[in-house]
């Protein structure tokens, strides 16, 4: 159960993989035991952060620094935002070993189990609130993008901890499977379907 949490928090930032029955045993990831030993260590995740942090600060200055338009700033903005993005993650692997965990599992689990379905959501999302305030939303400011994403994660979460109270999946999470199965997985939960895998 403690690996299945794991890594539910971290779907977001895993690639996606067969999950049966909601439990994700065949991912690579899982499988090798690399979930596990990062879930033991903080050393592992306190390093790799200061890594990626000093190697997007140079990517950072350029970025802000340099022209928009230059290829060196757009090729910076690229390196800093995935060295950034390697930042975060570890920062929540190392607050995944603190008293909050149980606060983030409810948080971010949620979210997690249902991952395409919310990163479709949101995409068509942005591109229709993109039609209502004009612009790309690549142009916006800063206090757009994130008076935008707010309420869509905030929604989000409050459907994806509802529907997952009753489903085994993710609409989306759930068409995937059944895809990738070529068999069609239960959805509801306490379903006959789910009683005869159960059995």
């Amino acid at each position: 159960m403690q690996s299945i949490e794991r890594t539910t928090v971290l779907a977001p930032v895993l690639p996606f993989g067969r999950y049966p029955r909601g439990a994700p045993r065949s991912q690579a990831l899982v499988r090798y035991g690399v979930i596990g030993r990062i879930d033991r260590s903080t050393r592992v995740p306190a390093l790799l952060a200061a890594a990626f942090a000093a190697g997007a600060a140079p990517a950072l200055w350029v970025q802000a620094s340099g022209s928009p338009a230059g290829p060196v700033v757009r090729l910076a903005c690229v390196v800093a935002g995935l060295l950034l993005a390697g930042v975060y993650v570890c920062l929540v692997l190392l607050l995944l070993r603190s008293p909050l965990r149980p606060a983030l599992q409810a948080v971010f689990a949620p979210l997690g189990r249902m991952a395409l379905t919310n990163y479709l959501t949101a995409t068509l999302l942005v591109l229709a609130g993109g039609h209502l305030i004009g612009g790309r939303p690549g142009d916006w400011p800063s206090t757009t993008v994130i008076l935008i994403a707010a309420p869509i994660l905030t929604v989000q979460w409050l459907f994806s901890a509802f529907w997952l109270r009753r489903h085994h999946y993710g609409p989306v999470e759930w068409l995937w499977r059944w895809a990738t199965w070529a068999r069609r997985p239960p959805l509801r939960r306490g379903s006959r379907a789910d009683a005869e895998v159960s059995a």
